[in-house]
C-alpha cells in the first residue's frame, strides 16, 4: 500500500476499463460459429443420405425417359430444352400434342423401366445389388464421357 492517491485513482480507472466478460463473449462467438458449422455439416449429411437412398436405376430410368425420342444421349442441352418445350405445347393445342405423345415410350425407356423393376423386385438380394451397381456404373460413365449429370 505504498501507492499515492493519484496512483490509486489511475489503478481504479484502469480496472473500470477492463471488460470482465471479454472471454465469455469470445467463447460465445466461437460456440456460435462452431454450432453453425456443425448444423451445416448435418444438413449436408442428411441431403447426401437422402440422395443415396434413392435407387440408382430409378434415377437412370427417369433420366432416359425424359430424353427426346429422336436423340438418346446426344448431350445435356437438347434434353433440358426438350421437356420444357414438350410441357409448354400441350396447353395451347391438346389435340395436336396428344397425337405426338401417343406413341409408346422409346425402347431405351422401356428397357430401363424393366431394369428398374428387376432392381426392386428380384428375389435374390445379390442380383438386386449387382443390377444397382451396373446402374451406378452407367451413371458414372455418362458423367465422365458425356458430361451429363443424372439426378
Amino acid at each position: 500500500m505504498d501507492e499515492t492517491p493519484e496512483e490509486l485513482d489511475r489503478i481504479r480507472r484502469e480496472a473500470e476499463d477492463i471488460d470482465v466478460h471479454q472471454y465469455q463473449k469470445r467463447f460465445r462467438a466461437l460456440k456460435a460459429i462452431g454450432l453453425g458449422a456443425a448444423l451445416a455439416g448435418l444438413v449436408w449429411l442428411v441431403m447426401i443420405m437422402l440422395d443415396s437412398r434413392r435407387n440408382p436405376c430409378e434415377r437412370l430410368r427417369d433420366y432416359v425417359c425424359r430424353q427426346p425420342t429422336a436423340t438418346s444421349g446426344s448431350g445435356s442441352t437438347p434434353s433440358s430444352a426438350s421437356p420444357a418445350a414438350g410441357s409448354a405445347s400441350p396447353s395451347p393445342s391438346p389435340s395436336s400434342s396428344a397425337s405426338a405423345d401417343a406413341p409408346p415410350p422409346p425402347l431405351d425407356c422401356a428397357m430401363y423401366q424393366a431394369i428398374f423393376k428387376e432392381s426392386v423386385e428380384d428375389d435374390n438380394p445379390q442380383m438386386r445389388q449387382s443390377i444397382r451397381a451396373q446402374c451406378v456404373t452407367k451413371i458414372d460413365r455418362l458423367k465422365a464421357e458425356d458430361g451429363v449429370t443424372v439426378h
